[in-house]
């Protein structure tokens, strides 16, 4: 099974608070379509990138998710005379710590638009762009994800870009990402 290594917080509000938008900036196409392992980096960039994350996500979620997200993952220092949210170590890092499915992607501001309208128009149509979801969209390139489930922490060193994960085998339900079957385990 394929595995996407993301930064803190984008993985935890992928996971957890309903992001569906997962922008790659330096990306220009992605042919990866199906169910994928969600890799919390061991790394967060910069403290000024983690910072910069943290109050995009805390900005972008509903006032209570933010609270808790906020209280729970997030410590606020000064360094330089400039106030900056740290991670936490309860904000998990370097495993896995989800699964979902990539449906499709968005290259352009004319991608977004087309999705929008698809949206009025076929209201049904599973790989539709949530309007509450381009809140979460930077603009230029991005994956479409479907089907997020949290799975339990599971450390696992990761790369940069798709990287395989042998031992994972996706469990699908009616055509859809139900969990993961690690080999040598139960069913997570």
């Amino acid at each position: 099974m394929r595995a996407l290594s993301l930064w803190q917080p984008w993985a935890h509000a992928v996971v957890h608070l309903g992001k569906r938008i997962e922008n790659r900036e330096k990306w220009t196409s992605c042919n990866v379509r199906g169910p994928f392992l969600i890799h919390a980096a061991l790394g967060v960039g910069t403290r000024r990138q983690f910072h910069d994350a943290a109050e995009r996500t805390l900005d972008t979620v509903d006032e209570a998710a933010g609270e808790r997200f906020r209280d729970e993952h997030l410590d606020i220092t000064t360094i330089k005379r400039q106030a900056l949210w740290l991670p936490r170590p309860s904000l998990l890092r370097g495993g896995i710590i989800g699964a979902a499915e990539v449906v499709d992607v968005i290259k352009s501001a004319q991608d977004m638009a087309t999705y929008e309208l698809s949206q009025t128009i076929y209201p049904h149509h599973y790989k539709r762009v949530e309007l509450d979801q381009r809140r979460w969209w930077f603009g230029g390139f991005a994956l479409i994800l479907s089907n997020v489930i949290p799975l339990q922490f599971r450390p696992l060193g990761g790369k940069q870009g798709w990287f395989d994960v042998p031992e994972a085998e996706p469990i699908m339900r009616d055509g859809r990402l139900a969990g993961v079957n690690w080999k040598g385990s139960a069913a997570a």
